[in-house]
C-alpha cells in the first residue's frame, strides 16, 4: 500500500543529527492513508494533506519534525489519540522521546500544524504538540481539538 505519494523510506539516523541509531520512516510531500503507531516518523520536508484527501493517525503514533518543517492540512486530518496513548507531534530533538539526542529541544524547532479553510471536519483528540513555533493555526471553525497539550 502506497501511503505516501512523494517520499517514504526507512533510515537509520546517526548521532550527528541528534537522533542516535533509531529506525524512522521519513516523511516529505503529500500524505494519504494511515500513519500507524508501530512506526516512528521523521518529517524531513514539508508534509501536506491535499484537498479531497484524508489522513488518519493512530493513537500512540510519534511524529518528529526537522527544523523548518510542518504539517499543512488542506484535506481532512483525523488524529485521534487516547488518554493513555496520545499522538505526539514534536521536535527531532525531544529528549523525552529520543534519550540519546545531543541537541536540546527548543520552542522553535519546527513550524507547527496549519489547518486551512478547506480542512473541514479535521479532528485532533489527545495530542501533544511540543517545541513548535505556533502549535496549531486553524483557518476554519470546523476543526475539533479536544484534550490536547501544547508545550
Amino acid at each position: 500500500m502506497n501511503l505516501f505519494k512523494l517520499f517514504l523510506s526507512i533510515v537509520a539516523i546517526t548521532a550527528s543529527s541528534g537522533i542516535a541509531q533509531m529506525n524512522f520512516t521519513e516523511l516529505s510531500g503529500e500524505l494519504s492513508g494511515t500513519l500507524t503507531a508501530d512506526k516512528r516518523y521523521l518529517v524531513v520536508g514539508e508534509i501536506y494533506i491535499p484537498p479531497g484527501s484524508s489522513v488518519s493517525i493512530e493513537a500512540g503514533t510519534v511524529i518528529l519534525f526537522s527544523e523548518f518543517t510542518g504539517l499543512h492540512v488542506q484535506g481532512t486530518l483525523y488524529a485521534r489519540g487516547t488518554e493513555t496513548l496520545p499522538i505526539i507531534f514534536s521536535s527531532k530533538n525531544d529528549s523525552s522521546i529520543i534519550d540519546s539526542t545531543t541537541v536540546p529541544p527548543a520552542p522553535f524547532d519546527w513550524n507547527g500544524i496549519d489547518i486551512y479553510e478547506s480542512a473541514v471536519g479535521s479532528e485532533l483528540f489527545y495530542c501533544a504538540v511540543r517545541y513548535s513555533v505556533y502549535g496549531i493555526r486553524s483557518q476554519t471553525d470546523y476543526c475539533k481539538i479536544n484534550s490536547s497539550i501544547f508545550s
